[in-house]
């Protein structure tokens, strides 16, 4: 596994990921010319701090917690204006990053079957396993079977 769950979100803007080898990432980022990372585990970054920055990242860390509700405003740091293309990861690139770019695709105007769709190609699972990622990018669907609440 050198970087797994990737895909292009945005081409040349926005990338998603799971985990990553340092040499699978720095790979990565040279074939698609980001250099700014975004990492959204709750633990410790893959790497310190200092191996970003000499490698030549932009490193942010925002922590967040998997089963915990994620307000939309995370984009504004995720996704300031005027920001060099970026990656997103968390550990398995399935239910943060997907939360976190459902709520982009949301704000792009994406209809929620279409999110819905991205969310489940890149693993996201069953909506009652990550009940409150899920309900950040589908706050009006808590009542309704499909999720099982």
């Amino acid at each position: 596994m050198m970087i797994r769950n990737f895909g292009v979100v945005e081409p040349k803007r926005l990338y998603r990921s799971g985990r990553y080898t340092f040499k699978g990432m720095s790979e990565v980022a040279k074939a698609y010319g980001f250099r700014r990372i975004v990492c959204l585990r709750e633990s410790q970054p893959l790497f310190g701090l200092e191996t970003y920055r000499k490698a030549g990242f932009d490193f942010v860390h925002l922590r967040l917690i998997e089963h915990q509700r994620i307000d939309k405003s995370i984009l504004d740091v995720v996704f300031p204006a005027g920001i060099q293309s970026t990656l997103v990861h968390c550990w398995k690139g399935a239910h943060r990053t997907g939360a976190v770019i459902g709520l982009l695709r949301r704000r792009q105007g994406w209809d929620d079957q279409a999110i819905w769709e991205e969310m489940s190609f890149y693993g996201f699972g069953k909506p009652e396993n990550h009940l409150e990622l899920y309900l950040s990018v589908f706050p009006d669907k808590a009542d309704q079977e499909r999720i099982g609440v």
